[in-house]
């Protein structure tokens, strides 16, 4: 559920860059502010984690992290399947992996702020 919670937060941020100017959605540029909504997302999510869970923070918000990758790989599957002459335009791969980098990053930080807060409550 981190992950989908994740997922959500940086949709939202996406649109509010969307709607606000600061990202045009038809154009390939954008990679800062797409990072930059991953970042804070996964935050969201991994602090939701953190604090649902308790425990291992570091373990989990890498694994929410990783869930990405996993995701991006079945998605890519089905759309070469699917639409075989259809291109990846306004993600390449070095911003990819570094969107995935900062998932991985956010999400361990917000894991740790959850775990925090979930253990100074007890």
């Amino acid at each position: 559920i981190g992950w989908f919670v994740a997922v959500a937060a940086a949709s939202l941020l996406i649109f509010v860059f969307i709607a606000t100017g600061m990202l045009d959605a038809e154009s390939n540029t954008g990679g800062n502010w797409i990072a930059v909504a991953m970042a804070i997302g996964f935050a969201v999510g991994g602090a939701y984690l953190g604090l649902m869970v308790g425990v291992a923070p570091m373990i989990h918000g890498v694994l929410l992290g990783l869930v990405s990758i996993v995701v991006w790989a079945l998605l890519n599957a089905l759309v070469s399947v699917l639409w075989p002459d259809f291109q990846w335009t306004a993600l390449t791969g070095p911003l990819t992996v570094n969107v995935i980098l900062v998932q991985i990053v956010s999400a361990v930080i917000g894991a740790r702020f959850g775990y925090r807060k979930a253990v100074s409550d007890v």
